[in-house]
């Protein structure tokens, strides 16, 4: 956390570019009255959106960070959102069977793949009976990691970037398994 929390501090909120590409992607988000929890949800560049787009969604949003969450809290319609500090290593501080939508948006790609079967196992408990895990990340041979040095490989498909942050490239083989 302290290597994001450094990382948020830096950059506050200007990093991420807002992702308003939800409704075409994912349009399942647009259905009324459903609950949407983001992990690793960072400064809020895809909660906010989805606020605006879903104007009925219950959304909440967690991040490692909380120095990321602080940022979030302080944008313009926060009020509409539940944002808190989480390890997904960890289970989740909500209710069972409570979530319609969890979202992974460059987010299991931080975090070492030796935990990635238990963050998933975490996100289900709280995931309705028929709920569903919207996931976009990294892949193995993506653009960005054939870019990074090799003094950043830590193990295959895993890397630290220059600030200090974890990044892993999976396959799909490997998801399939996870």
């Amino acid at each position: 956390s302290k290597k994001w929390n450094t990382f948020y501090t830096n950059h506050e909120a200007g990093f991420f570019k807002e992702r308003h590409w939800f409704s075409t992607e994912f349009p399942e988000l647009m259905a009324p009255n459903i609950s949407i929890l983001e992990c690793g949800c960072g400064t809020g560049s895809s909660l906010f959106p989805l606020a605006e787009a879903n104007p009925t969604a219950i959304l909440q949003g967690c991040d490692f960070s909380q120095r990321a969450i602080q940022v979030l809290q302080k944008h313009a319609g926060s009020e509409r959102i539940n944002a808190f500090v989480h390890d997904l290593t960890v289970p989740l501080p909500l209710e069972e069977a409570s979530v319609d939508f969890a979202l992974l948006i460059f987010v299991l790609s931080a975090v070492p793949p030796e935990k990635h079967v238990t963050v998933l196992q975490n996100i289900s408990k709280v995931l309705k009976p028929g709920g569903v895990i919207l996931y976009r990340d990294y892949g193995q041979y993506d653009l960005a990691q054939l870019r990074l040095p090799a003094k950043r490989f830590i193990q295959p498909g895993l890397y630290a970037r220059g600030d200090g942050t974890l990044v892993y490239f999976s396959s799909l083989p490997q998801l399939q398994q996870t």
